[in-house]
């Protein structure tokens, strides 16, 4: 939201002031825009999750309201075309699955290759839907691998949530703890192994007594 934030009109320039750089960010500068510039990080949030949906102008006008964040259409309509400017070979990408969508008659594939049957009600949310089962596919892929490995490291292990939205938690002896920290590694390289993407997955793994202490920290 940051990265968006800082490369559109009207706001960059005061990320810019900050000492921000999108393309290079230090974590002391990230703090402080998200310290400053929450207004403007909370309005390219909406935008973002808005956009991934296939929202126009008016529908995030009315989310913003709701937020109880009032601006005038023609502002949020620049925001709007600045983050389709900024993300156009994905409005592209978003393009070509639509024409794959009609030609195969109501379905596309997602990134590994699996069917999706799309309801013409949600046509406007193939990107999204692309994205986020190419990704649950991916967690699967690493869950599988992650058991083989704590198998083969011969940890007590017990599947707590295997599969939770964009994380995977077991539940192991607390003297095991370290080894099977290590296993979620080990299984993360398995995996960007499989993949073989050019840009590499990556994941911290903690070790918690319950599931609030599980969190993954939020990247800096």
């Amino acid at each position: 939201y940051c990265f968006v934030m800082a490369s559109i009109r009207g706001m960059k320039e005061k990320a810019a002031a900050l000492g921000y750089n999108p393309y290079a960010p230090t974590p002391e500068s990230l703090k402080l825009v998200k310290k400053e510039m929450k207004k403007e990080r909370s309005i390219c949030k909406t935008v973002v999750l808005a956009c991934a949906y296939g929202a126009g102008v008016n529908k995030i006008v009315e989310t913003l309201e709701n937020d109880n964040i009032f601006l005038d259409y023609r502002e949020v309509e620049a925001i709007h075309s600045g983050y389709w400017n900024l993300f156009a070979k994905v409005k592209d990408f978003g393009r070509a699955l639509y024409f794959e969508w009609k030609r195969n008659r109501g379905y596309i594939l997602n990134g590994m290759g699996r069917p999706m049957a799309v309801d013409e009600n949600y046509s406007k949310d193939l990107l999204n839907r692309f994205v986020q089962s190419t990704g649950h596919d991916i967690l699967v892929m690493y869950a599988n691998l992650l058991a083989e490995e704590l198998d083969r490291q011969g940890i007590r292990w017990k599947p707590l949530i295997m599969d939770f939205h964009d994380a995977t938690t077991v539940e192991v002896p607390e003297e095991q703890g370290e080894a099977t920290a290590q296993c979620f590694y080990t299984a993360l390289n398995r995996l960007n192994e499989r993949l073989n993407g050019t840009i590499k997955l990556k994941g911290v793994a903690v070790i918690g007594r319950d599931l609030a202490e599980c969190k993954e920290p939020e990247e800096e």
